[in-house]
């Protein structure tokens, strides 16, 4: 089984895990999904990765958030319903 997170702080307000959970259940995956908060610095770390991993031609399943409503968040949105499909 696959552990999705979202990384941030504060992550109080998100509904994200409840919304990806029944995405799970929806499309049968056997996956979850949890809130990590870390310290602001981390989660620049983090973003920090997955633009090296891009330069690299490496997949890293992280995307920083929150992700504001923009052409890129949908063009993100379309990706994930695709990978929620597989």
């Amino acid at each position: 089984m696959k552990t999705y997170a979202i990384i941030g702080y504060p992550l109080g307000h998100t509904l994200s895990p409840n919304i990806h959970e029944r995405l799970f259940r929806l499309s049968g995956r056997e996956a979850n999904y949890v809130k990590m908060e870390i310290p602001r610095v981390v989660e620049n770390y983090i973003v920090k990765m997955h633009d090296l991993c891009d330069e690299k031609g490496v997949t890293m399943h992280l995307l920083p958030s929150p992700i504001p409503d923009s052409k890129e968040r949908r063009d993100l949105e379309v990706d994930l319903e695709k990978l929620y499909q597989k």
